[in-house]
Order: structure tokens, then C-alpha cells, then sequence
């Protein structure tokens, strides 16, 4: 009975860490669209689940901190699992996929830290990766923007870069996106 009372906390801490992480990397709901705003911008946007996902991973991730700046620096192994824990935010910010912007000038994907621009005259090469469920658009100013799988709308998507810029995409991508893929 001692032993349950010991390991329950540690199993309940592992399954909402589970369910978060699902939810930060769940495919976008199919019936989600982008979104058409009156100024011509097209926007595509992660889930909310996917947000509430990364904010209970990073409230789990940031318990650990703020016990060991209240208890004071006694011990060197609450040092290492204080910086293991602000690794694990950092990647956590910078592994969620970024907003998309379709504008008349060009791409942007805005992310926490920042946004990356891509003129349409400046884009080098589009990737489709279907395995990964991922387009990738580089551009000659070194920039990429990538629409992942927790993004709706990718036809749409594609449909747009068919658009504003035939000429870079592959050639199997045109079939598949007159289908629907």
C-alpha cells in the first residue's frame, strides 16, 4: 500500500505528460480551414489543443524550477535537472510550428521568437515531404517556411504556391493537389 501511494503521483505526472505531448503534435481537425481576412491575407493557424498542449508541458517542465529557486541551491543534481528543464522549454518553444501568412507580397510564418519573410520572387525551391506530412518553401534569402501537419489547410496551401509561383513546384505535387491530397 505504501509502495502505491510512492509511484501514483509519478504515474499521474507520466500521463498528463502524455496527453499533453499528444496534443501539441496532433494532426490539424480535417474540417478546419485557413482563414480569409479582408485585407487579402490568408492565415494558417496551429490548433488550440496544440497551445494548451505546450502550455501544461511547459507548466509540468517549469514545476521543477521554480521548487528548486524557493528551496534555495542546496544540491548540484537540482542544478542539472534545473537545466535540463530550461532545455526542455527551449526546445518546447522552438519545435511548435509557427502561424502562416499568405500575403500579396509573400510568405511569413510568425513564431513566439520571432518571423521569417519569403518574398514570391525570392523563393527558391518547394519540398512535399507526404510521409511527414510537410511543405517546405526555401527561399534565396536562406529563410524556410514549413507548414506542418498541425496547420490546417494544406491543399489550400498548395493551391497558393500553385499560384503565385508554378514554376518551383515539383512536378508530382500538381497531381496530387488537383486531387486533393
Amino acid at each position: 500500500m505504501d509502495l502505491f501511494k510512492a509511484i501514483a503521483p509519478f504515474f499521474c505526472v507520466l500521463i498528463v505528460f502524455w496527453i499533453a505531448g499528444r496534443l501539441a503534435v496532433a494532426d490539424a481537425a480535417r474540417h478546419r480551414t485557413a482563414v480569409d481576412r479582408e485585407n487579402g491575407r490568408i492565415d494558417f493557424f496551429p490548433n488550440r489543443r496544440c497551445f494548451w498542449g505546450i502550455y501544461i508541458l511547459l507548466a509540468f517542465t517549469s514545476y521543477p524550477i521554480l521548487v528548486f529557486v524557493a528551496t534555495g541551491f542546496k544540491s548540484p543534481v537540482g542544478f542539472w535537472l534545473v537545466s535540463l528543464c530550461f532545455g526542455c522549454i527551449l526546445l518546447l518553444l522552438m519545435s511548435f510550428p509557427g502561424s502562416i501568412y499568405i500575403k500579396s507580397e509573400g510568405l511569413e510564418q510568425s513564431y513566439w521568437v520571432g518571423k521569417r519573410q519569403i518574398p514570391w520572387k525570392q523563393i527558391a525551391w518547394i519540398s512535399i515531404d507526404e510521409k511527414k506530412k510537410r511543405v517546405t518553401v526555401k527561399g534565396t534569402n536562406g529563410h524556410k517556411v514549413v507548414h506542418t501537419r498541425q496547420l490546417p489547410d494544406k491543399v489550400r496551401f498548395l493551391a497558393e504556391l500553385r499560384t503565385h509561383c508554378p514554376t518551383k513546384m515539383p512536378a508530382e505535387a500538381e497531381q496530387k493537389a488537383l486531387i486533393g491530397a
